[in-house]
């Protein structure tokens, strides 16, 4: 058997194949569940609307990074209370967004204080409308049921400055709409 030493100095060395593959035991975990386990900095934000006026566009959510790494959004779950109810919208970047009210993001490691720089807005159920003057560029658009996991497997990346804005539109007024945001920052030389 070939082995491939560690580089470090320790010692240690890492069994090969025949093929120069590693034999390696591992127990895989997501990024996000990573951050949370080892470093208590994975978060997540619930925006809450009622949708006020049926069949139209209505903003709902609203996340501003101001950090100097990188913001990344693991998954969202859009969730609504009408099975036939119309559709989510996803949008980067609006310009002069207004309204709305602030939401604080809940760390997903219950005991640490650890927080992120964003800004976070929902509508507080619609009482507090959000606006816009463009929605930016069209990330996405889901026409669904009760429920779904958008998952971006990390992939969906937001730097100082970008915007994540929601909207829903329900075909009936009174619709409940939610959606949770789950996040975290990049580590320091991981992009």
């Amino acid at each position: 058997m070939s082995y491939i030493e560690d580089g470090g100095g320790k010692g240690y060395k890492q069994g090969v194949d025949s093929e120069g593959r590693g034999r390696v035991a591992a127990v895989a975990v997501s990024q996000l569940h990573h951050r949370s386990m080892e470093h208590q900095a994975a978060y997540i934000v619930l925006f809450k609307h009622i949708q006020q006026i049926g069949d139209t566009e209505e903003a709902f959510g609203y996340l501003l990074y101001s950090g100097d790494r990188v913001l990344v959004v693991d998954h969202l779950e859009l969730t609504c209370n009408d099975a036939d109810w119309g559709h989510f919208e996803i949008y980067l970047n609006p310009t002069v967004v207004a309204g709305g009210v602030d939401k604080d993001p809940v760390n997903l490691a219950a005991f640490s204080s650890k927080t992120l720089s964003v800004t976070t807005k929902d509508t507080n159920d619609g009482a507090t409308p959000l606006t816009e003057s463009t929605k930016g560029s069209q990330l996405y658009c889901e026409y669904t049921g009760l429920e779904k996991v958008l998952n971006f497997h990390g992939g969906l990346l937001l730097h100082k400055g970008d915007i994540l804005y929601l909207t829903s539109d329900a075909k009936n007024a009174a619709t409940k709409v939610r959606a949770s945001v789950h996040y975290y920052e990049c580590e320091e030389d991981s992009i």
